[in-house]
């Protein structure tokens, strides 16, 4: 895991508590926000997954 995929895992972390805590207090900008950290931190990760498989075919 590199660090690309740590920051994607942890901004979805934070997106889903956005997301929650919209709900829970009827904040629906907040609840929109967390569903953009939530997707973003997905995109990020999966780049990262990505970056690392082309690393590996680059090193010998």
């Amino acid at each position: 895991m590199n660090k690309d995929q740590l920051k994607g895992k942890l901004r979805q972390a934070r997106g889903t508590a956005k997301q929650k805590l919209g709900k829970l207090t009827g904040n629906r900008r907040q609840h929109a926000e967390g569903e953009v950290d939530r997707t973003m931190g997905k995109v990020q990760e999966r780049y990262g997954a990505a970056r690392e498989q082309v690393e590996r075919r680059i090193k010998p």
